[in-house]
């Protein structure tokens, strides 16, 4: 019981302090801008900007 409450309460903080130095901002309109061109049929854009996430934000599951 001791290790669990430990190892919360040293994997909590790592866990938190990566989330807020991720780019949410960015990542988030990159692939509303995405979407925004699929929708407009400017598809080699969409393309574009979606391999721009890929390669930004390789481990985010988007």
């Amino acid at each position: 019981m001791k290790i669990k409450l430990i190892y919360i309460l040293v994997l909590f903080p790592l866990l938190q302090g990566y989330a807020q130095n991720y780019d949410w901002v960015r990542h988030d309109s990159l692939v509303k801008a995405g979407i925004h061109q699929i929708y407009g049929i400017e598809l080699d854009k969409a393309e574009k900007t979606f391999d721009v996430v890929l390669v930004e934000y390789p481990t985010h599951p988007s």
